[in-house]
């Protein structure tokens, strides 16, 4: 979600730098911007369109859990630190090919069976914890 938001202030920022330049192109000759084409791009809540978002996937392996999400984390998203709060002894059972619309869903899908979650920080670092649970 802060994705979408940042891509959305960038977005106005640019157009409204865009309505402040134009007047000034226009009287020195420039030529004008061509406009934006956003239609295979994005929905206004800042997700992908079908067709311009190529499906990722992993193959797990048997094994223990934690080192292949750390290889995740690290070659997709860029995490340079992982917190691992969890037991270290979680197994993937066998060998299989997950896929998801993005990197995100993809480890939501691998860490739910496990009750774990996902906590991704500003500064290239994550936190792999035990789901809270709501008391009511």
């Amino acid at each position: 979600m802060k994705v979408s938001q940042r891509f959305i202030r960038q977005l106005l920022s640019g157009c409204c730098f865009i309505g402040l330049t134009y007047p000034v192109a226009a009287a020195t000759g420039l030529p004008s911007c061509q406009p934006l084409q956003l239609d295979d791009w994005t929905d206004y809540r800042g997700t992908a369109a079908e067709t311009a978002v190529p499906q990722v996937s992993l193959q797990l392996l048997p094994g223990q859990l934690e080192p292949q999400i750390r290889n995740l984390l690290r070659q997709h998203l860029a995490i340079k630190v992982l917190d691992w709060q969890a037991s270290p002894h979680h197994q993937w059972p066998t060998e299989h090919l997950i896929r998801a619309d993005d990197w995100l869903q993809l480890l939501q899908r691998i860490l739910k069976p496990y009750h774990l979650q996902l906590v991704l920080h500003p500064n290239q670092s994550a936190v792999v914890r035990y789901r809270q649970t709501s008391s009511s």
